[in-house]
């Protein structure tokens, strides 16, 4: 073993010494170390999980073995196997909301498809530790883990030991799954999407309330002074949540993540700046201790922010306004419109399923400073940098770093323009003029044209950018 272990090392040595002798420009070999980190990640979410799955199961029945549950278990097992022909265990993470929400998404798809003699059943996971503790503190939203635990089975403390006599005595009748980073189930077939002219994705809420749900929620607004389509939601993202639930405080990786972040001030000034009469604005978050304050501002994050609210008052919202983060993935499931603020990519890794219906969303993007060139670069430019893979939050960012880009937030002008925008756009006011018509036709060719090349795991952002940001800022387009 030490040995190999040698072996292994010296071969590393060798392949980072040829690597900083090889005639290649330090920017081809930024570009290049970037393009294998990537393939290396995607194939570390198609990896083959069965091993570290049934391992911890195993573990499980091992440890109620001495309690003598064989016979009971063997009883049931033989029922399911008569039940089912194939029993698919899906590992994901619960700390994250936007991933969470994509789950409860691929389930409704997924039943939908599924066969009556086919089980889904979910395990969860914070990082590589399973947990079995359906009330772990670390789960990113209880409410909608109660809805998720309506659609399939999860295992928990008390079914894990009996899950894991049935991986070690039943393998044969198992399949294993994962969820990658971005909440997606891993056996969806995937498709190559291309912007079209007309719009093909009918909106529809995958989440709904019950009667008692209904009544909670309804109180809750009155409470808050809020009404039903009174008001919008609007977030800024900071790192608080990340500092208190992700052990990654003070690292590369936070500091990295920390690009998606804003100031709220700058929100609450656009908010001030556009005054739209009789709407309120109500601040979103799970944790954020900058409080806001303003004449028809709401901060539901420091006075009243529940795990079942955050949906009820999201789903009640005319729209929402906010930076990129695991947040903007509720009122995508509630079906509400939804303004993106200091976004940086144009498309992403995932499925067909999960394109956004781009007739009720707009997006404003974060400006690319290029410090070697000393200026913004345009979309095309970005794309040339980007087109396999888009933007994510490591190791693409990383990427931009060694190559001397930094991302300039959204200006408070940019921001009140598509908050205004929106709020025209939802009553069907907005009148596009010819100018940004053909800024818009321009935008999407770009776009599409680069898609075409992209690697099959990418797919756009279907949302369109707002005229008004298109209007100003014409040189993106160059």
């Amino acid at each position: 073993m030490n040995i190999m272990r040698k072996v292994k090392k010296y071969i590393k040595f060798m392949i980072k010494g040829i690597w900083h002798i090889l005639p290649i420009s330090s920017k081809k070999k930024v570009v290049l170390q970037y393009k294998w980190q990537v393939r290396r990640s995607i194939r570390f979410f198609r990896r083959d999980v069965s091993r570290e799955i049934s391992r911890d199961l195993e573990e499980q029945y091992k440890s109620a073995r001495g309690l003598n549950h064989v016979a009971l278990f063997e009883e049931q097992a033989r029922k399911l196997h008569r039940q089912y022909k194939r029993i698919h265990v899906v590992k994901n993470n619960i700390l994250n909301i936007g991933p969470m929400c994509y789950n409860y998404y691929s389930l409704c798809t997924l039943l939908e498809k599924c066969p009556t003699d086919e089980k889904i059943i979910f395990l969860l996971y914070d990082g590589d530790r399973p947990v079995y503790e359906m009330d772990d503190p670390r789960v990113s939203n209880q409410w909608l883990l109660s809805k998720l635990r309506e659609l399939v089975e999860f295992i928990d403390l008390y079914t894990a030991p009996f899950w894991g006599y049935m991986t070690v005595t039943y393998r044969d009748l198992f399949a294993f799954n994962t969820v990658d980073d971005v909440g997606r189930i891993l056996y969806p077939d995937r498709e190559r999407v291309i912007h079209q002219k007309e719009y093909r994705y009918p909106s529809q809420a995958y989440l709904s309330f019950s009667k008692q749900e209904k009544i909670d929620g309804e109180t809750a607004l009155q409470n808050m002074g809020l009404k039903k389509g009174g008001y919008f939601c609007f977030f800024s993202r900071s790192n608080e949540y990340h500092e208190r639930y992700f052990d990654n405080h003070g690292t590369e990786q936070a500091d990295i993540t920390a690009r998606r972040n804003s100031s709220v001030d700058t929100f609450v000034q656009a908010i001030d700046q556009v005054n739209l009469s009789g709407l309120k604005a109500v601040r979103m978050g799970a944790v954020d201790s900058r409080k806001v304050t303003g004449e028809n501002i709401f901060d539901y994050t420091n006075t009243c922010r529940d795990d079942f609210l955050d949906f009820f008052v999201m789903g009640q919202a005319k729209f929402f306004v906010g930076d990129t983060s695991g947040i903007g993935c509720i009122p995508w499931l509630m079906n509400k419109p939804q303004a993106l603020t200091n976004n940086f990519t144009f498309f992403w890794r995932g499925p067909k399923a999960f394109n956004y219906n781009s007739k009720m969303n707009l997006s404003i993007y974060k400006k690319w400073w290029d410090r070697n060139k000393k200026r913004y670069l345009s979309l095309q430019e970005i794309l040339d940098i980007s087109w396999e893979y888009g933007v994510s939050d490591e190791i693409e960012l990383r990427l931009c770093d060694q190559l001397g880009i930094e991302f300039h937030a959204n200006t408070l002008d940019e921001i009140a323009d598509l908050i205004y925008e929106m709020n025209l756009r939802i009553d069907g006011k907005w009148e596009e003029n010819g100018e940004i018509k053909l800024l818009r036709e321009k935008y999407w060719d770009i776009l599409n044209g680069a898609i075409k090349k992209a690697h099959p795991t990418t797919v756009l952002w279907e949302y369109e950018p707002a005229g008004l940001f298109l209007k100003k800022n014409k040189w993106l387009l160059d």
